[in-house]
């Protein structure tokens, strides 16, 4: 069986239980996106999820991420690349810096996010901070500059972005149980990768 969750308004999670897998006959070792079956199954996905949800994706780019799960089914993922980069061209006019909060629903991919940012584009971030907030990792980072489109992806291909703004920050700060303040993707690499 197949569970659809909206994760946000461009963003959809789907697990797909190991019984569905076997009944479409493929395995997660199977997922090639050059495969008829695979892009048979991601049409199927993503029709009936415009039929449970309402997410219609068709005019935009989809980034998608497959993930095995323990129990032999798996977790897809599938972002909306448009809004994305249209939230960007709005925010690179203002030419204003405002802080970026990003959630994570699981410490692994919260992790994954934090030494991948930190290889790649540490350079671009001046301060971060992680806090725990209900059932979610929320990573705070102030970037040097506006509209980096580079930071924004990666940080999407493992969470969602939650909020942004001082407003939004200064609200996690304070509900949100503080992990590390300041430096958390430096902290977070150095200790955990």
């Amino acid at each position: 069986m197949m569970n659809f969750q909206l994760v946000d308004a461009h963003k959809l999670k789907v697990m797909i239980s190991e019984e569905e897998m076997e009944m479409r006959a493929i395995t997660f070792a199977q997922l090639d996106y050059r495969s008829p079956r695979t892009k048979e199954l991601l049409l199927t996905i993503l029709t009936e999820a415009r039929t449970q949800t309402g997410f219609d994706p068709r005019d935009t780019k989809l980034f998608i991420e497959v993930y095995p799960e323990p129990n032999g089914g798996c977790t897809l993922y599938f972002t909306e690349l448009f809004h994305l980069e249209e939230r960007m061209d709005y925010r690179s006019h203002q030419g204003v810096v405002y802080p970026l909060v990003f959630a994570f629903e699981d410490v692994n991919l919260m992790i994954d996010a934090a030494v991948n940012l930190f290889h790649r584009y540490s350079h671009r971030v001046h301060k971060s901070s992680l806090f725990h907030m209900g059932e979610d990792y929320m990573l705070i980072l102030y970037p040097i500059a506006a509209a980096d489109r580079q930071l924004m992806a990666l940080m999407t291909e493992y969470g969602w972005l939650a909020g942004e703004g001082e407003l939004y920050a200064s609200y996690v700060r304070e509900h949100g149980a503080p992990i590390v303040e300041d430096s958390a993707i430096d902290m977070i690499s150095v200790y955990l990768s």
